[in-house]
């Protein structure tokens, strides 16, 4: 679906927002991963590392190579990962607004 100009718009300039707060949201989940009093430091430092590769894919599959032709599926893809929720879209266009509310 090709968006359009409006949503676009909008879209680059949430952007920056939306990973600001979803980046906020795991530095949190980091911290409490270093703030476990059950694990040791090994442990900790592992089970960081790999939380950072799962979110390393994450961001660069809802935030790489957008471009306005495919401003739907990265949507639909930061929805899906809890980046945006139906509060974030509900400035955009019916058209887009619908076809996200089914994921």
């Amino acid at each position: 679906m090709d968006a359009k100009k409006s949503d676009w718009k909008k879209f680059r300039d949430s952007l920056d927002n939306w990973r600001e707060r979803y980046l906020k949201r795991k530095n949190e989940e980091l911290m409490s991963i270093l703030k476990k009093k059950d694990l040791d430091e090994t442990k900790k430092f592992w089970d960081i590392a790999e939380f950072q590769k799962t979110e390393i894919k994450i961001l660069r599959n809802c935030l790489d190579n957008y471009t306005r032709l495919n401003l739907s599926l990265h949507m639909a893809l930061m929805k899906k990962c809890g980046m945006i929720d139906q509060e974030d879209i509900k400035e955009f266009s019916a058209e887009l607004q619908d076809m996200l509310k089914e994921i």
